[in-house]
């Protein structure tokens, strides 16, 4: 689940794909391709929040969806490391979410924090006209705390989650000539 501010194109193929390219199975196929540094240099920096006090009363529906605070932290960087060789993007992302959870049958409950730190980077090199390498590495870990706890839970019963993810991709292309041309790609997905 990338983040959305690392996305540079998306391609969707829908209903009349190539049956040659899907062994003739119907559906779509989406496709998206990550930011990349250019020649100068560029980035941003973002901060959004929301408190629970920021959405209308609600008097159907799961309260837990939106009696809770949010806030995400994003940046990003790019631009050359070499002129016209090497270039680099990098981006971090932290959404944190929160809620007070009331109580039940046996008290009161533990909060919910959830927190997820992602870090993103990309080199992509042009040693020659006719060469183009991308290198990526994604790494993100998530923290959950106090969730879900029915009428009847105990305090201590509760959910959580913890986990890690990281992704490395080496992709490149090598126009051989008018007419041919050379391509390969590694994903590394633990």
């Amino acid at each position: 689940d990338p983040s959305s501010h690392d996305i540079a194109q998306v391609t969707t193929i829908k209903g009349g794909a190539k049956a040659v390219d899907f062994e003739r199975a119907a559906g779509f196929s989406v496709d998206s391709v990550s930011k990349s540094g250019s020649s100068s240099f560029h980035g941003m920096l973002g901060y959004q929040f929301q408190s629970d006090a920021m959405a209308a009363s609600l008097n159907s529906g799961s309260l837990s969806r939106y009696k809770q605070d949010r806030s995400w932290l994003t940046g990003n960087v790019g631009g050359p490391l070499i002129r016209n060789k090497l270039f680099f993007y990098g981006s971090y992302y932290r959404p944190e979410f929160g809620r007070n959870n009331a109580s039940n049958v046996y008290g009161e409950l533990p909060d919910y924090d959830s927190t997820r730190d992602e870090g993103f980077i990309k080199f992509t090199v042009t040693p020659v006209n006719s060469v183009l390498v991308n290198v990526t590495w994604r790494q993100s870990h998530s923290l959950s705390t106090g969730d879900i706890f029915g009428p009847t839970t105990a305090p201590t019963a509760g959910t959580g989650n913890e986990s890690w993810q990281k992704i490395g991709t080496a992709d490149g292309s090598w126009v051989i000539n008018s007419k041919s041309f050379l391509s390969f790609k590694y994903t590394h997905f633990e």
